[in-house]
């Protein structure tokens, strides 16, 4: 059996385009629901409501957060993939 790892925070940090999901979102323009923009910055704090006091509420803004990181890789990742086979294609 093959196994591939594609991992797109390697591809675009090796790309220049930053660190961070966030900082790749915004180069690329992909923007998230105002309500799930700065759940970065709580989402421990959100799990560990959750484990502490089994707040329900806090899990689903967390399940919600996490489904809107999947949901933007697939574009970011094509995205960069295209500017990787252009860089490869100018090397050649």
């Amino acid at each position: 059996m093959i196994l591939i790892i594609f991992d797109v925070y390697l591809l675009a940090r090796e790309l220049g385009y930053g660190a961070s999901l966030k900082t790749v979102e915004n180069t690329l323009m992909i923007e998230r629901p105002y309500e799930l923009q700065d759940k970065r910055k709580i989402a421990i704090k959100l799990w560990n409501r959750f484990k502490r006091f089994n707040d329900l509420a806090a899990l689903k803004t967390l399940i919600e957060y996490n489904r809107q990181d999947t949901i933007n890789l697939y574009p970011i990742a094509e995205h960069l993939v295209r500017i990787a086979e252009k860089k490869l294609d100018e090397s050649s």
